[in-house]
C-alpha cells in the first residue's frame, strides 16, 4: 500500500470526509478570488487547475481518479 492509499485510509476511518460533492463538466470547483481550504479526493473523473492570462489558460495540475487535489493559493495567501 503506498502513502497516498494509507493517508485516504485513516481519513475514512477517522470519518474526516464531510460530503460528496458532484460537479458537472465545465463547473467550478473554486473560482479566482475566493478561499478553499478544503481537500478533495478524485473519486470519477478529472479535474485541473489553471488560471486565465488574457484569453490564454495556464494549467498548472491535474487532479486524476484516486488523486487528491487542493487548491494551494488558498493556503499561501
Amino acid at each position: 500500500m503506498n502513502l497516498i492509499s494509507n493517508f485516504i485510509n485513516k481519513i475514512d476511518h477517522e470519518k474526516l470526509w464531510h460530503e460528496h460533492l458532484y460537479l458537472s463538466r465545465k463547473e467550478y470547483l473554486k473560482v479566482k478570488g475566493s478561499v478553499d481550504t478544503n481537500l478533495y479526493f478524485v473519486v470519477n473523473g478529472s479535474l485541473r487547475i489553471f488560471e486565465l492570462d488574457g484569453f490564454e489558460e495556464n494549467i498548472s495540475r491535474f487532479g486524476y481518479k484516486n488523486n487528491l487535489i487542493a487548491a494551494f493559493d488558498s493556503f499561501i495567501r
